[in-house]
């Protein structure tokens, strides 16, 4: 029979929480304490705390919901440190703007001493961050072959290897498949975002150039001839976009990566050869000398020319700095014949399609490039691993729960909200979301998640206390009989 204090602790959960942070998640708690206090502060900069007691308490439950799936997910990303291109091409600009102040300063004056400063921290920080890819992808590799690659190493007279080889093999049968699906479906979800990427631009183009159509019957019958020709140039470039030819680049991405794994691991091989142990001085010089991202250098050139196609195609049609595209060639012939409001709203839409279409290319040929060579590194299974060790962390909430009805609570308070958050971070990962903000909307997520789980577990609770009501009562003690029952042996010793 449930208790009745069941009914009371899951109506009153989402109001009174009764375990905190350390509670939750005890190898967590100061990082999700100091995370949650942060964003209370700046909450309450925007929004006042609310005066009513159970709303506030609502917010504070999703905001330290929301606290947990931020450092669960922060933990993934500690455990998997990828700098994107983003950040690191950001700090390069960084250092060359210093070097330029600095050549152009005096190098002895203050201004001088601080471009170097700069120009060398920036320049510390570049090859650090890459050398951390570089780490990260080793350490990917190390996952991907430990749980998916047979080993191929002779045990020959090694004591340890004649123990290990089959331990290693076993595990290698049972996993390998399972870790090629979750590798196969990364890569799906990153392929799909390319693919939608490019069926939302061409969507784009569609209404540009029924614009452009509809103004075209303010044109003579020879201007509309050379617009015709224009467009017709574009229906071809748009081939490009489509799903089938975009598909046959990606398979052609991975087949330039094909030898990546085995390239990595000899490079490696030299890195470690270099540690002359006669020479220990020698050794940070090494280091420095090889602080940069190993898979990005063997892989860049060919990065680079695939970067280029597919700008000259995207160029072509929208035009960049230095020259025209097809579509400038057709807004220069109708702006004679337009209104000021019609200009604008063709000018308006070649802008829009202009963003849309680089913002695609750039995902096929950058961003899906190097989500696929970390792929191909084996970034699925460290990511997913590290994520089931992060949610592993939060549950213990659920586990070290003492009551049943703490469990249920918990489950729905932190367990699903935990889930969602952090999985939403990891596949707006995969659909090239930029890291900060893919973190951030997971934890969202997880906040708002809590507040539905404690809502869900008060009408369960609701429910199954009126059910539990309607039925009728049993397994009730019996009344105490009123007649006196007589003890044999206070009768024998009364005689």
């Amino acid at each position: 029979m449930i208790s009745n204090n069941y009914y009371y602790n899951m109506n009153n959960y989402a109001y009174n929480p009764r375990f905190k942070a350390a509670e939750a998640s005890a190898p967590l708690e100061k990082p999700i304490e100091v995370v949650q206090k942060t964003i209370e502060e700046s909450v309450n900069i925007l929004a006042p705390e609310p005066k009513d007691e159970e709303k506030r308490k609502i917010r504070n439950r999703a905001i330290w919901a929301g606290s947990t799936v931020l450092v669960a997910s922060a933990l993934v990303a500690l455990i998997n440190p990828r700098s994107s291109g983003k950040t690191l091409r950001r700090i390069q600009n960084w250092q060359n703007k210093a070097k330029i102040k600095l050549e152009t300063s005096d190098k002895n004056s203050l201004a001088g001493k601080l471009y170097h400063l700069a120009a060398k921290t920036t320049e510390g920080a570049y090859k650090f961050l890459n050398f951390t890819n570089t780490f990260n992808a080793g350490k990917d590799m190390a996952v991907q072959n430990l749980l998916a690659r047979k080993s191929v190493q002779k045990a020959d007279d090694n004591l340890f290897l004649k123990i290990w080889k089959p331990i290693h093999n076993g595990i290698a049968t049972v996993m390998k498949k399972p870790c090629e699906y979750i590798t196969r479906g990364f890569d799906a979800v990153t392929r799909n975002t390319v693919t939608s990427g490019y069926k939302s631009s061409l969507k784009k183009m569609n209404k540009t150039e029924g614009l452009i159509k509809l103004y075209m019957e303010k044109l003579s019958p020879e201007e509309k001839q050379i617009v015709n020709a224009k467009l017709k140039e574009i229906a071809e470039l748009k081939k490009y976009f489509s799903q089938e030819n975009t598909i046959a680049r990606l398979d052609k991405q991975e087949k330039l990566m094909s030898n990546l794994e085995e390239d990595f691991s000899k490079r490696f091989g030299v890195f470690w050869k270099g540690f002359d142990k006669n020479q220990p001085s020698q050794w940070k010089k090494h280091i420095g000398d090889n602080m940069s991202f190993w898979a990005e250098d063997m892989l860049q050139s060919k990065k680079d020319k695939l970067i280029k196609e597919g700008a000259d195609v995207v160029d072509n049609i929208v035009g960049n700095s230095d020259k025209k595209g097809l579509y400038t060639d057709i807004m220069d012939i109708l702006s004679s014949k337009l209104t000021p409001e019609e200009k604008l709203a063709l000018e308006e839409s070649v802008v829009k399609t202009s963003k849309k279409l680089k913002k695609s290319n750039w995902n096929e040929c950058a961003e899906y490039f190097d989500k696929k060579r970390d792929l191909v590194l084996g970034s699925a299974l460290s990511d997913g691993l590290g994520a089931i060790g992060s949610l592993g962390l939060c549950g213990l909430a659920v586990g070290t729960a003492h009551t049943k009805e703490d469990r249920v609570s918990k489950t729905l308070t932190l367990g699903f909200p935990a889930i969602a958050g952090l999985g939403t971070s990891l596949v707006l990962a995969m659909r090239l979301v930029p890291g900060v903000k893919a973190l951030l909307l997971g934890s969202a997520i997880g906040g708002v998640m809590s507040i539905i789980g404690a809502k869900s577990g008060q009408y369960v609770a609701q429910h199954m206390q009126d059910s539990n009501a309607a039925q009728p009562q049993q397994n009730q003690s019996p009344k105490p009989s009123s007649v006196t029952t007589i003890n044999p042996q206070e009768v024998k010793l009364n005689a």
